[in-house]
């Protein structure tokens, strides 16, 4: 006999709005990609555009009470009509412990999926994403959801971003938040 309880109950409600919650994402990104894309007579050509970034970063808000700063680096590809590409990312940063106390080393790696916007003759864009990072130090090894956007700069291949990222926090309510400055190259075809 299966018992149910309020907690199973919250737990199934919970896992099934998480998911319904990135399908939504997905689709308003997806959404606003084809809705930012302009139809002309003639249609510009689909671009590829791969890159890779090392990133510093320092911890926001609660997160930089525990930890003090963070290095990494990531790789990215996309797709896309004339200014607007779908970009997925994978990365990796490692956070340094504002003390002994805390559980040591915390090792950040998500793997997302974005927009990508270029404004000014693709000098200049917007980057927004989401995804999911696996986040772990001495205590815990868990998957968490993650989001960030940024701005940032392109010339010459060269690539420079300000981007405010975050995921959910494993042991208590919101987020941990830093502000990662990215570095690195951009390859457009």
């Amino acid at each position: 006999m299966i018992r149910i309880t309020g907690e199973l109950i919250f737990s199934i409600f919970k896992k099934t709005f998480m998911h319904k919650q990135i399908i939504n994402i997905a689709l308003s990104c997806l959404a606003i990609f084809l809705m930012t894309t302009t139809v002309h007579a003639q249609l510009p050509k689909p671009g590829i555009t791969l890159g890779g970034n090392l990133l510093y970063a320092k911890p926001k808000g609660s997160f930089n009470q525990a930890y003090q700063l963070g290095v990494g680096g990531e790789v990215f590809g996309g797709i896309g009509m004339g200014k607007t590409f779908v970009v997925a990312t994978a990365g990796f940063s490692e956070f340094k412990t504002q003390s002994d106390v805390h559980s040591g080393t915390l090792k950040y790696t998500p793997v997302k999926i974005g927009l990508k916007q270029f404004l000014l003759r693709k000098l200049i864009f917007i980057n927004a994403d989401l995804g999911r990072a696996t986040v772990k130090n001495k205590t815990f090894n868990e998957s968490r959801f993650t989001r960030g956007i940024g701005v940032g700069a392109k010339l010459l291949g060269l690539e420079a971003c300000l981007y405010y990222d975050g995921w959910k926090n494993v042991n208590a309510s919101g987020f941990s938040n830093s502000l990662n400055v990215k570095v690195g190259w951009s390859l457009s075809l």
